[in-house]
């Protein structure tokens, strides 16, 4: 019940993090780096070392509420409502491309520091 209520807690910190930011792109691109850093720590630690319950607090607590998938998929059906559908595609390809490299990029950096 403790974890949970870590979690909850780790949410709402999140929450508020891409509340004060307010800049969708920016959001998910920092964590999608933050989560393919967690993921890369928690992958080189041995394998008779469980994972640290925090690391699934900060992963799926804290950056699972502090990117925000379905505010950055209304954005791209308001570009192209308001005719700018070049500009929907350029944002949501790029931002997924570009989050799929920095989780990557973050998971080899952690990895090699780890």
């Amino acid at each position: 019940m403790t974890e949970l209520l870590v979690l909850a807690l780790a949410g709402g910190l999140g929450a508020a993090g891409r509340y004060l930011l307010s800049r969708t792109v920016v959001v998910n691109l920092l964590g999608a780096l933050g989560a393919g850093c967690m993921a890369g720590w928690v992958n080189a630690l041995p394998a008779s070392i469980p994972a640290p319950a925090w690391a699934s607090i900060v992963t799926l607590g804290f950056l699972g509420a502090f990117t925000t998938y379905s505010t950055w998929s209304l954005e791209g059906v308001e570009d192209f409502r308001q005719g700018n559908p070049l500009q929907a595609v350029v944002k949501l390809a790029g931002t997924l491309t570009a989050g799929v490299a920095l989780a990557g990029m973050g998971w080899w950096l952690t990895a090699l520091i780890a």
